[in-house]
């Protein structure tokens, strides 16, 4: 029996919420405010995270440049040792920069698209705001229009009834003057 009345509530209160357009959008506004924050931290994070893997490509090219370089001096001193082992270091260095730029290109691409959802979801929070301030002033619209109605309605109805009063007074007046002869 508990189960049934749960689930009951929980249609009720969905079907409730559904007939009730400010709840939604509050509803939505507030879940998506905790996602723009989360999505927030995320866009920050992958924008560090490709910083740092350009900081780090940088260092890898200076060291490239500087095995190059010592592989020059050592050719131009005729040390072949020494210079094979300066550029099998730049090679080795080669192939995990180019690893490390694959990987900053794929760091880049993923903050751009955080990025691009964090936009399209500030936009989205922005509308739900502005449809919420526009169905509270249409409700207030259409409440003070019904009040103004149902005044205008009391106002008639009461100067209905004042008519009938005056009427009613002037046709006993005119009764009474006939019933007295003088």
């Amino acid at each position: 029996m508990g189960v049934l009345h749960r689930l009951t509530s929980l249609f009720r209160a969905n079907k409730q919420a559904d007939d009730n357009p400010e709840l939604v959008l509050n509803s939505f506004i507030e879940a998506s405010s905790e996602k723009l924050g989360e999505l927030t931290v995320a866009v920050r994070r992958a924008q560090s995270q490709w910083l740092t893997s350009q900081e780090e490509e940088s260092r890898m090219e200076s060291r490239l440049a500087m095995y190059r370089t010592h592989a020059e001096e050592a050719a131009k001193q005729n040390d072949p040792d020494t210079a094979r082992s300066w550029l099998m270091k730049a090679q080795k260095e080669q192939e995990a920069y180019l690893n490390l730029r694959r990987e900053s290109e794929q760091k880049k691409a993923a903050a751009d698209q955080l990025e691009q959802t964090l936009a399209r979801l500030t936009d989205k929070l922005h509308s739900a705001k502005e449809l919420r301030r526009q169905w509270l002033d249409r409700s207030r619209n259409a409440a003070s229009r019904l009040q103004a109605e149902t005044d205008s309605d009391l106002d008639w109805m009461a100067a209905v009834e004042q008519l009938k009063e005056d009427t009613l007074l002037a046709e006993a007046a005119e009764e009474v003057r006939r019933s007295r002869p003088y």
